[in-house]
């Protein structure tokens, strides 16, 4: 039986360490992986970031492969 799961992922949790060692949120694609452990996923979606590089506070906009949002 699939169930659909909705879940918010703010986006301070695709944060990433650039170049010169700040703190942002770049555009780009992120596989989510849901499971019992890391030896267990049994879900995983791409998300995508839309927008231009950020400070990991500012609003970026945050699809699925689906086109929501």
């Amino acid at each position: 039986m699939r169930r659909r799961v909705s879940f918010s992922l703010p986006t301070d949790a695709l944060t990433l360490l650039d170049r010169d060692a700040e703190w942002v949120v770049e555009p780009g694609s992120f596989e989510v992986q849901v499971g019992q452990s890391s030896a267990d996923i049994r879900l995983r979606e791409t998300v995508t970031v839309t927008g231009e590089r950020s400070p990991p506070s500012s609003p970026v906009a945050v699809m699925d492969s689906m086109g929501n949002r």
